[in-house]
C-alpha cells in the first residue's frame, strides 16, 4: 500500500496511475504539462520512497537473520 496525500492505495494502482500520467503527458499540449508533470513527479517520489522503505526492511531482516 502507498499513501499519497493521506490516501492509501495498492501499489498496482500507483503504477497504473503513473503509466496513465505518462501517456497523458505525451499526448498533452505544452500548456497542459505543468499539472500532469507535477502529479507524476509526486507519484514517482512516493514510489521511490516506498521502494527505499522496502529495501531497508529487507536489508535489516537479512542482518537480523545472519
Amino acid at each position: 500500500m502507498f499513501s499519497a496525500v493521506g490516501v492509501e492505495f495498492p501499489t498496482e494502482d500507483l503504477e497504473g496511475r503513473i503509466r496513465k500520467l505518462c501517456a497523458m503527458a505525451v499526448a498533452a499540449r505544452e500548456s497542459e504539462w505543468l499539472p500532469i508533470l507535477s502529479e507524476l513527479r509526486s507519484l514517482i517520489h512516493n514510489h521511490v520512497t516506498h521502494v527505499r522503505e522496502q529495501a531497508a526492511v529487507a536489508l535489516v531482516g537479512r542482518n537480523d537473520a545472519a
